[in-house]
């Protein structure tokens, strides 16, 4: 600042570079957030696959059903009923569909940090 011929004070300068520090942090939980939610969906998954495999011919993604999974968290499953009621057919949701979901997830391209 001083090159521009503006002086600050000590308390003022610190106080600028925290404001800046800030719009900095924000961006950067916003990407890890983007990257953790994918993440999580494909544990989920996988859970739901794991513990409902030998169940029958349909899986069970009621919340009553799978809210003891490890990965469940509300977003996320919002984000894969969405994911496996555009990949299901005829209204059936299938374990197939599930794996289905999983591999699409994986092919996911995740942000890059700028």
């Amino acid at each position: 600042m001083s090159k521009l011929g503006v002086s600050m004070s000590a308390e003022s300068t610190v106080e600028f570079q925290r404001k800046m520090g800030e719009n900095c942090k924000s961006k950067l939980l916003t990407w890890k957030a983007k990257i953790e939610r994918v993440k999580h969906s494909i544990l989920f998954l996988e859970n739901v696959m794991e513990n409902q495999a030998g169940e029958g011919s349909a899986p069970d993604m009621s919340v009553s059903a799978v809210k003891d999974y490890r990965y469940f968290d509300d977003d996320v499953h919002k984000d894969c009923k969405d994911l496996l009621a555009s990949i299901a057919q005829d209204g059936g949701l299938t374990f197939s569909d599930v794996t289905a979901a999983i591999v699409q997830l994986r092919g996911t391209r995740l942000p890059e940090y700028k």
